[in-house]
């Protein structure tokens, strides 16, 4: 909960925020998330909320303006997908923030080397930590040979930039 507003996923990876007093919907993201692959039930643990420092905004970054006059996506609201991809929207308006990753969103599968659909996801709700979005990786492991690991990764939040890695498996990310 942000103000006046509830931000929540749905377990097929959309992004809505609701009037927190009244339980209404004020928007939804349609994340249009490719179920091939995924096995059990899709999920979706959480998302995180960011508000871009006013310095921040001059980072070339989605300078239009939203319905209320305020820069859009200075704040945003960023969840994953069980197709491996990281989104991000304005929490004001649930438009993509077309500033991050491309358009929108980052691809997690990135670096990861031969991904099977449904074989990663990330498997919690992102943490914003000093303006980098930090998310873990669930793979399912076990199923074939050189499959990709469970990799931590940070992204910056306001572009999506890949910033750094923690990888148990391998000395190195292979990544950006």
């Amino acid at each position: 909960k942000v103000g006046d507003r509830l931000f929540f996923c749905t377990p097929r990876n959309d992004i809505a925020a609701l009037d927190a007093d009244t339980g209404k919907e004020r928007w939804r993201f349609n994340s249009r998330v490719n179920l091939r692959g995924v096995t059990g039930s899709a999920a979706c643990r959480g998302v995180a909320y960011y508000e871009a420092p006013a310095s921040g905004l001059d980072q070339g970054t989605d300078t239009a303006q939203n319905s209320a006059g305020h820069a859009l996506c200075a704040r945003r609201v960023i969840g994953p997908t069980v197709d491996a991809r990281l989104l991000a929207v304005d929490a004001e308006t649930g438009e993509a923030c077309t500033g991050f990753g491309d358009n929108g969103q980052v691809d997690l599968k990135k670096g990861l080397g031969e991904v099977i659909p449904g074989y990663s996801y990330v498997s919690s709700a992102p943490q914003i930590v000093r303006g980098k979005v930090v998310i873990g990786g669930w793979i399912s492991d076990g199923q074939s040979v050189n499959e990709p690991s469970g990799v931590i990764r940070a992204f910056d939040a306001m572009t999506g930039a890949f910033t750094w890695a923690f990888d148990m498996g391998r000395d190195t990310y292979h990544g950006e």
